[in-house]
């Protein structure tokens, strides 16, 4: 599929179906289907699943306040927010071998 990353180790492309499966455990480490290579997903690409979540609920937000929705309303767009969230995610996905770490304290030379 157009847009899915392929693995650092193999390079083939994960399906969507695959790297849904891959990153929605709690283990960090994802194992390639095709070479068992141990992948990550880069920090920049947990920044985007992180910035789209948070668009599609803001979104959701303003739909409901627009809108003047109930509550009960607005809980029924959370089935159509998560299906969006699902649908767009794994085109975000980057793996990379080794696993990346937040840096807050940047070394500035």
């Amino acid at each position: 599929m157009k847009g899915l990353k392929c693995c650092e180790n193999c390079n083939s492309k994960w399906s969507w179906k695959q790297t849904i499966k891959k990153t929605t455990t709690f283990d960090p480490a994802m194992i390639c289907p095709y070479c068992e290579g141990k992948q990550y997903q880069t920090q920049k690409s947990k920044n985007k699943s992180a910035l789209l979540t948070s668009i599609v609920v803001f979104l959701i937000l303003l739909i409901s306040n627009l809108f003047d929705m109930s509550l009960a309303g607005a809980l029924v767009l959370l089935p159509v927010s998560i299906a969006i969230i699902l649908f767009i995610y794994p085109y975000l996905v980057e793996l990379i071998r080794t696993e990346e770490y937040i840096n807050f304290f940047k070394d500035k030379r």
